[in-house]
Formats: C-alpha cells, structure tokens, sequence
C-alpha cells in the first residue's frame, strides 16, 4: 500500500482517500480516482518540490545553499548551474547525471569550497 508514512496524521489522511475512492466506487470519474490515489501517494510519502527560477547570476544557488545549511549546488563569478538540477534527500550522498538520450553517470561529489 502507501508507505514511508512519518505521522499518525498522515496516515488518517491517506486512509481516508483510500476510503473516499472505495465508497465513491463507479461513480468516481477514472481520472479524479487516479488523482486521489496519486495525492494520498504524495501525502505517504512527506515531501514537496520546491522551484526555484531567475535570470543567470541572480543568486538562486545561494539561496538554495542558505536554505540548507552547507553547500550542495556551487557558486561563483559565472554561471555554473545552467542545466535544470534537482536535489533530493537520500540514503546517502550522490550525483547522479540523466542525459536526455536516457543514459546515466553516476560522479563523485566535490565539496571543496564548502
């Protein structure tokens, strides 16, 4: 079912859109029951996407690096973050490179200037 709840709460909610989509039955539109699952999903899962967007050199690096306490995306006189870029808490520490041909590199992480 839906796992990595973190709270009680979370998991009321999730057991009551699982009970919303199985009482609503047929007459739940296909697409409105795929949105509740997907939502209770989301919910199980305790995370949120945050964007951050702007022109080059405005300082989104460095508020992302102030929002989390150390820095993770570098900074600098020019541009160095020009491809979209996407930081995701996990088990341990990682880069990973997707190209859009689908390949995967995985690299080693720098944290000089930290």
């Amino acid at each position: 079912m839906h796992s990595h709840l973190a709270t009680s709460a979370q998991a009321r909610t999730i057991d009551a859109i699982d009970e919303l989509v199985e009482l609503a039955g047929e007459s739940l539109s296909p697409t409105v029951a795929r949105h509740l699952r997907e939502g209770a999903e989301r919910v199980g899962q305790a995370r949120f996407n945050l964007v951050v967007l702007g022109e080059f050199k405005r300082g989104k690096s460095t508020l992302i690096n102030s929002l989390l306490g150390r820095k993770v995306p570098p900074t600098g006189v020019v541009p160095l973050t020009s491809a979209i870029t996407v930081l995701r808490y996990g088990s341990s520490e990682r880069l990973l490179v997707h190209y859009e041909d689908g390949r995967e590199d995985e690299h080693e992480i720098s944290w000089s200037g930290s």
